[in-house]
């Protein structure tokens, strides 16, 4: 579980400041998972925008393994599994291609101990989605170096 604590999202594993400029998602079709998802306004990227999703929950496999057969929106691994590194905790992430010319995403995941509430996983996506009618022309890799999603991304620290 999240919880807001003086602008920032705190677990007992993981904080990080609310992404500056980002809108909340509350209306969503896939009822499926425990996430929490920010959409940016129409411009931030051309032809598209960033979507960044956070999720706490309790995994059953490893976060390589699941990297290995992730497959949100029917994407796929593109790149090797790199191990990541955010404040005290170590992760992996790895970017994979979705629906060329839509959707373009990087995934980070991190194991810790079991909280109270059951969850030992903290993961995030950052997707680069095209706007309605458009190609995007970009990558997930530039999405990641889009100055407010690169300053959230920097202000995670696994504790």
């Amino acid at each position: 579980m999240l919880f807001i604590k003086k602008n920032k999202l705190v677990s007992a594993n993981v904080c990080m400041s609310m992404p500056d400029g980002f809108g909340i998602v509350m209306q969503d079709k896939l009822l499926y998972e425990n996430y929490l998802r920010f959409a940016s306004r129409a411009g931030l990227v051309k032809f598209g925008s960033v979507i960044i999703e956070l999720s706490m929950r309790k995994a059953k496999e490893s976060a390589i393994k699941d990297l290995q057969c992730f497959n949100a929106y029917g994407t796929r691994l593109r790149s090797e599994i790199q191990p990541i590194t955010r404040g005290k905790g170590e992760g992996y992430g790895a970017f994979y291609k979705g629906i060329p010319g839509y959707m373009d995403l990087y995934a980070e995941k991190y194991d810790f101990p079991s909280n109270k509430q059951g969850e030992n996983r903290f993961e995030f996506c950052v997707y680069l989605c095209a706007g309605k009618g458009k190609k995007i022309v970009q990558t997930a890799e530039f999405a990641l170096t889009v100055p407010i999603v690169k300053q959230f991304l920097d202000s995670i620290e696994y504790k």
